[in-house]
C-alpha cells in the first residue's frame, strides 16, 4: 500500500465520486481536481524559493564560509564548540546550528570528520591531504 498523502487522497475521492457520476458532484469535483493541482504545485521542487527561504539559505553559505575560513587557519584538531569561540562572527549562533552547518559541509563533501577519543572533529579535506605529506 502506498503513503497515504493529500494527494492520494484527493485523487482517490475524485475517483470514486467520478463512479457515482451525478450531477450534482461536477462543482465538488472540480474543487477537489483545484485542492489537488494547488497541492502538487505547492509541493513541487520547482517552485521559487521564499524569500524566508533565501535569506536562510544566504545565512547558511556565510556561515559555512566562515567556518571553512576558521578550519583552514586551525593549527589543530577543532571541535564546533572550539570553532565557535575561534571567531566572533559565530557569537549569536548556537552549537547547535554551527554542527548543523558543519554537516551540510560534511554532506557537500567539503569537510571531513576524524574522530579521536570518542570526539568528532570536522577537518577541510585538503588540510587532511597537507598533514598526509607532512608525516
Amino acid at each position: 500500500m502506498e503513503k497515504m498523502t493529500y494527494v492520494v487522497a484527493l485523487n482517490t475521492a475524485i475517483a470514486r465520486l467520478n463512479d457515482l457520476m451525478e450531477e450534482d458532484l461536477a462543482p465538488t469535483i472540480s474543487k477537489l481536481t483545484d485542492l489537488r493541482d494547488a497541492t502538487i504545485k505547492r509541493n513541487s521542487k520547482e517552485r521559487k524559493p521564499t524569500p524566508k527561504e533565501q535569506a536562510k539559505a544566504e545565512t547558511d553559505n556565510a556561515l559555512a564560509d566562515a567556518v571553512l575560513a576558521v578550519l583552514s587557519n586551525a593549527p589543530d584538531l577543532m571541535t564546533v564548540t572550539a570553532i565557535k569561540e575561534a571567531d566572533e562572527t559565530f557569537a549569536d549562533v548556537k552549537v547547535q546550528k554551527l554542527s548543523a552547518v558543519v554537516r551540510k559541509l560534511l554532506l557537500d563533501g567539503k569537510v571531513k570528520r576524524e574522530e579521536v577519543k570518542r570526539k568528532e572533529f570536522p577537518l577541510l579535506l585538503q588540510s587532511m591531504a597537507e598533514r598526509c605529506y607532512q608525516a
